[in-house]
C-alpha cells in the first residue's frame, strides 16, 4: 500500500542518517579528492615529518608534580562524572523506542547537586520518563522541543543512576539524544584554632612584718590560657629599693596550665 511504501522510505531515510548509521567513504566509493594518496617525494617528506615531530615535542607542555609545602590543612577532590545513552541506533517511524541515560560517578568522592539535561526533538513524542533517583522536570524550548531536566541531590562514589525514557518518532529525520550535565563545585572548610596565652601572678606571704625580721614570700606565675607564653621574664624590686637593686628572673616558656614558683 502507499502508506507502507512511505513507511519503508522513512525507514531507509532514518537508517542512512549519520547519527545512527556510520558509513565508510572508501566502502561506498564516495571518497573525495582529499582522501586520495599524495605522491611521495622521498627524502624531503622524511625531513618534513621529522620537523613536525620536533615541533610537536616543543609545543607539548611539561608536566610537573607540585608537592605541598608545610602542613596541609585540607584537600579538595572533584568527582569524576561520566554519562552515556543506551538504546537502539536505528528505529522505525511511528514505533515506540526506549532509551536509557546513565550518570556514573567513577571517583571516590561523592557528587552533590547533579543536574542533567536531555533534549527530545519536536518531531518525536515523549511517552514516558522514569528515573531511578531524583526528580525529572519536563519543559519546552523555543523550538517546541521537549527538554528533560534530571536533578540528583547526590551521587555516591563508584555508583550510577539511570533515567529511562520512551519516545515515538513521527518523522524520518535523524535526531541526537545529547546529555548535558553539571554539578556543584566541591568545597571544603577547615577550622583554624587561635590559641591565647595568659599570665597570672600571685604573691603569698605575711601582710605585716617587723623591721629587721626576715620573711619568706612565694611568687607563683601561672599560664591559664590555651597557648604557650614565650619569653617570660620577671624583675623583682626589694621593698625600699630602687630599680638599680632589681633582680631579674628569666622564666622562659610557660605552657598552658603550667605554673612556676619563685
Amino acid at each position: 500500500s502507499q502508506s507502507s511504501d512511505q513507511c519503508a522510505d522513512a525507514v531507509d531515510t532514518l537508517e542512512s542518517q549519520p547519527k545512527f548509521t556510520a558509513t565508510n567513504p572508501r566502502e561506498s566509493g564516495q571518497a573525495d579528492a582529499s582522501s586520495k594518496p599524495q605522491p611521495k617525494t622521498g627524502r624531503q617528506d622524511i625531513k618534513s615529518s621529522k620537523n613536525q615531530k620536533i615541533v610537536g615535542r616543543q609545543q607539548k607542555p611539561a608536566t610537573r608534580l607540585i608537592r605541598p609545602r608545610g602542613d596541609v590543612l585540607t584537600t579538595t577532590e572533584q568527582p569524576v562524572i561520566m554519562s552515556h545513552v543506551e538504546g537502539p541506533r536505528s528505529i522505525l517511524v511511528g514505533k515506540e523506542a526506549s532509551y536509557r541515560v546513565v550518570l556514573e560517578n567513577t571517583s571516590q568522592t561523592e557528587a552533590q547537586n547533579l543536574s542533567a539535561s536531555v533534549k527530545v526533538p519536536e518531531w518525536a513524542d515523549l511517552v514516558d520518563v522514569v528515573c531511578s533517583a531524583g526528580i525529572v522536570e519536563q519543559s519546552r524550548d523555543d523550538n517546541d522541543a521537549d527538554v528533560l531536566q534530571w536533578h540528583l541531590p547526590q551521587l555516591g562514589a563508584h555508583s550510577s543512576q539511570t533515567m529511562q525514557l520512551q519516545l515515538i518518532p513521527r518523522s524520518g529525520r535523524a535526531f541526537q539524544l545529547g546529555v548535558q550535565w553539571k554539578q556543584e563545585t566541591a568545597t571544603t572548610k577547615t577550622v583554624v584554632e587561635v590559641k591565647v596565652p595568659k599570665l597570672e601572678m600571685v604573691i603569698e606571704g605575711p601582710e605585716d612584718v617587723l623591721f629587721g625580721d626576715p620573711k619568706r614570700y612565694r611568687l607563683v606565675l601561672k599560664n591559664p590560657g590555651n597557648g604557650p607564653a614565650e619569653n617570660v621574664a620577671l624583675t623583682l624590686i626589694p621593698p625600699g629599693s630602687d630599680s638599680i637593686s632589681a633582680k631579674p628572673h628569666v622564666i622562659g616558656t610557660l605552657g598552658p596550665s603550667e605554673l612556676k614558683e619563685i
